[in-house]
């Protein structure tokens, strides 16, 4: 979802980005809904599918900030995964976050 919206010229960007936020709340409420009230997507236990969603979930909040504020479930699930020990390290880092998201030739960085 938008990788190629994100490495378009500003004036494409700005024009798509929120289409692609409409589009991207409704794969968003999909994967509340079928994340229900397990703790990680495939029941009681991690998987890397959970990294995977987070990442792109976490991405998409930097575009839009209040893209999950009805996703009561994943907001619980992605806090849940900030708390596992390692991660929960690493965004307590004050260098958290102080590079792109994307390369440098994206728009969205």
């Amino acid at each position: 979802m938008g990788a190629r919206l994100f490495y378009s010229s500003k004036e494409t960007f700005e024009a798509g980005r929120e289409g692609l936020i409409k589009n991207a709340q409704v794969v968003i409420n999909q994967f509340d809904t079928f994340l229900g009230s397990k703790d990680y997507f495939a029941g009681d236990y991690i998987t890397g599918t959970d990294f995977i969603v987070f990442e792109t979930l976490d991405k998409y909040t930097v575009l839009e900030p209040t893209i999950l504020e009805n996703n009561k479930n994943l907001i619980n699930w992605m806090d849940r995964i900030k708390k596992l020990p390692t991660l929960n390290k690493y965004f307590n880092e004050p260098t958290t976050r102080t590079w792109p998201l994307n390369n440098k030739m994206a728009y969205f960085k």
